[in-house]
């Protein structure tokens, strides 16, 4: 776990502190920065949980234990490896909010679905590194970020795992600009690819199924590392001047956040 020292104080509320940025907080500050305020400034908690996340945390956990398994050149059992995913989504499905059409059932088979496809597909992939924290150092007087790479493989590749409907490529450019920085800054070059694996859902009476995975490349270069650059200057910029802009009325944000009654939208 990464430690951030001599913390650097943001925003103008003495309750709460922003020590470092975020591809997450990156993207709030430019679609509704009354999120990043309620939450780091306020230090106030969402409640509002969606099922796909959940289920995407489960995956998450999942495939952290088949990378570490191939790290450790034990045997890799597809079995073990749902039994991850069953875990975690059992210790936690309590906390979803928000279902839409999913099921506890549903969401449970599809977990089993989609680690099977992924063994099928990407089965010759070789981890080095999973679940890497790492932290960026802007200079002194400018916010850290800090961030996570999923997947890193003995040659050179960076993936992202993506488990929600709409796992756009352009919507992660942020987050894979990051992956990209901070390996440029500790290897001196460029990784060898910078991919999302993300999972296709197909939708079927009202129900959504797993129907395959998808590798996006995102061809990141020095142009990508100089726009994530400039976006968390203008990120801290905002901050320092108390701006947290609320998202724009009806782009579908507010439904079911957890913040609407402090924010006081109206939801027509």
């Amino acid at each position: 776990m990464i430690v951030i020292e001599n913390k650097i104080e943001r925003g103008k509320s003495t309750t709460g502190k922003i020590t470092h940025l975020s591809a997450s907080t990156i993207m709030s500050m430019k679609t509704c920065g009354r999120q990043v305020y309620f939450r780091k400034i306020l230090g106030m908690e969402n409640n509002t949980q969606y099922s796909k996340t959940i289920f995407g945390l489960a995956i998450h956990s999942a495939l952290e234990y088949w990378g570490k398994c191939k790290i450790e050149n034990k045997p890799v059992i597809l079995k073990e490896v749902i039994d991850k995913f069953n875990e975690y989504f059992d210790n936690h499905y309590k906390e979803i909010t928000v279902w839409g059409t999913d099921t506890y059932e549903q969401l449970r088979e599809q977990g089993a679905v989609a680690l099977d496809l992924f063994f099928k597909t990407f089965k010759d992939i070789k981890p080095a590194k999973v679940e890497c924290q790492f932290l960026i150092d802007r200079g002194e007087n400018k916010l850290p970020v800090l961030g996570y790479i999923d997947l890193l493989t003995e040659d050179d590749c960076i993936y992202d795992y993506k488990l929600g409907k709409r796992a756009t490529t352009a919507k992660y450019i942020g987050n894979m600009s990051i992956y990209a920085w901070h390996y440029l800054l500790e290897t001196g070059a460029f990784p060898k690819e910078v991919a999302t694996i993300a999972v296709k859902w197909r939708t079927k009476n009202k129900q959504d199924y797993v129907a395959g995975w998808e590798k996006h490349i995102i061809p990141v270069d020095m142009n990508y590392i100089k726009y994530i650059e400039s976006e968390c200057n203008d990120t801290e910029k905002m901050i320092d001047a108390n701006v947290f802009n609320r998202a724009e009325a009806g782009c579908g944000l507010c439904k079911n956040c957890g913040y609407r009654e402090e924010c006081g939208v109206v939801i027509l």
